[in-house]
């Protein structure tokens, strides 16, 4: 994991010229029965910003703590004022390199699955491959929170279909300017806010190849939308609804109707996903959730007598990282040593929209 500050004069210049970046690489044009991660990378920005600390700004009487009592929110990180999210996705996929026997010249696609985009034209992938001097194909898979989950079905898809043989998934979350601290700072609910204020920064990259057919690489997913509850968590502003909204360029969220709906769909997802794997829940030697409160995949997965113990976090000390969490607590899995070659994991997401998906692989 890359944690130091920022230098945006020098990163991407040194960190294109180390891995020699030079043409495009050459478009796969064979199939394969599936696809695997061969490498994850992160970055953390330098700051902290404790929970307790957030506390004293709110209009809440509540014991020191709360915070991280509800969420296990202990700490979030914040990034520089004006940097944006595609810089922090940059970071992660020069991480994710590091130390790999891939670099830049193998990647022929980068996919962004970032929940905030730098800017609303172009694409944040290009700004991403702008920044690290890649060449090839770059777009933009957007599905909030579950963002990294559905561009690595697209990954997984064009991979197989031998379209392309190499392609970085990448989610970089710059969340600090959607926090509504006109609400937080009010009398108001705090479960009006509470999703808000447990929002950090920081940047996730995973690596996409075809599986050696040994039985590794993703094996089933699922994907279940609920159209009808998308203003249960917005940022209004920036699109063509709600053209020019000044007053809404923040993330509302009723956390509530969005844990209900995670705890309704999930578990027969989740049951649909193992049959397909052909898994039983005890098959599962790591489980990789969005990171929104741990109280809240306890309680999904203790239907399958999973424990938060069978989870990896990075929710304590980085907080919500929207969709850069689970390629983030990927890469700590490994930095951890609990990834080994054919470990059973299962990526667990739910989202705004609502959204939530489902992928079991085999590392």
């Amino acid at each position: 994991m890359i944690e130091q500050p920022l230098d945006r004069s020098k990163n991407m210049e040194a960190g294109a010229a180390a891995l020699k970046v030079t043409a495009p690489a050459a478009v796969s044009s064979r199939r394969c029965p599936s696809s695997r991660i061969a490498a994850v990378g992160s970055y953390l920005p330098p700051r902290e910003v404790l929970s307790v600390d957030i506390e004293r700004r709110l209009r809440v009487e509540a014991p020191p703590g709360w915070i991280e009592e509800i969420t296990g929110v202990r700490a979030r990180r914040v990034a520089e004022p004006g940097t944006p999210g595609s810089e922090l996705a940059a970071l992660a996929v020069l991480d994710m390199l590091e130390g790999s026997r891939w670099s830049l010249d193998d990647i022929d696609c980068i996919i962004v699955g970032s929940a905030t985009a730098d800017c609303i034209e172009p694409c944040t992938a290009n700004m991403v491959q702008s920044r690290l001097g890649a060449r090839g194909a770059a777009f933009d898979v957007g599905n909030a929170c579950n963002g990294f989950l559905s561009a690595l079905q697209v990954a997984d898809a064009l991979v197989t279909t031998g379209q392309f043989g190499c392609v970085a998934v990448a989610c970089g979350e710059s969340l600090a300017p959607f926090i509504p601290w006109h609400l937080a700072e009010a009398s108001v609910d705090p479960l009006e806010y509470i999703g808000s204020i447990t929002l950090g920064d920081g940047g996730g990259a995973a690596l996409v190849v075809p599986s050696a057919g040994d039985g590794r690489g993703l094996l089933a997913s699922s994907f279940v939308t609920e159209g009808d509850m998308w203003e249960a968590a917005v940022i209004r502003s920036g699109g063509s609804r709600y053209p020019g909204a000044s007053d809404g360029n923040w993330f509302t969220c009723q956390a509530r109707p969005l844990y209900d709906a995670a705890y309704r769909v999930l578990p027969d997802m989740i049951e649909d996903v193992l049959g397909r794997a052909g898994w039983q829940a005890d098959d599962v030697d790591l489980i990789v959730p969005h990171q929104v409160s741990i109280s809240a995949v306890a309680n999904v997965g203790c239907r399958f007598g999973w424990t938060v113990d069978d989870a990896v976090f990075t929710l304590t000390d980085c907080g919500n990282t929207a969709a850069a969490s689970m390629p983030m607590a990927l890469a700590r899995a490994a930095e951890q040593e609990r990834l080994d070659a054919g470990s059973r994991v299962l990526m667990v997401g739910a989202a705004a929209g609502f959204s939530a998906g489902v992928t079991a692989l085999r590392w």
